[in-house]
């Protein structure tokens, strides 16, 4: 919810980033600022095309 928050009209990967970090006071790992990111990209397609099937 928070990276939707922050990307309500569009942002970059380093605006979730430092968002996220401001949000939970502490710095966050980059592999974990992408797996939310992947995540929520994975479920929202999912929901969007439930026959989606990544091809990588």
């Amino acid at each position: 919810m928070r990276i939707l928050e922050v990307c309500v009209g569009g942002c970059r990967w380093s605006i979730i980033k430092k968002a996220l970090e401001a949000m939970e006071g502490r710095e966050l790992n980059n592999s974990i600022v992408d797996s939310l990111i992947k995540a929520l990209l994975d479920y929202s397609l999912k929901r969007v095309i439930p026959t989606y099937c990544p091809t990588s």
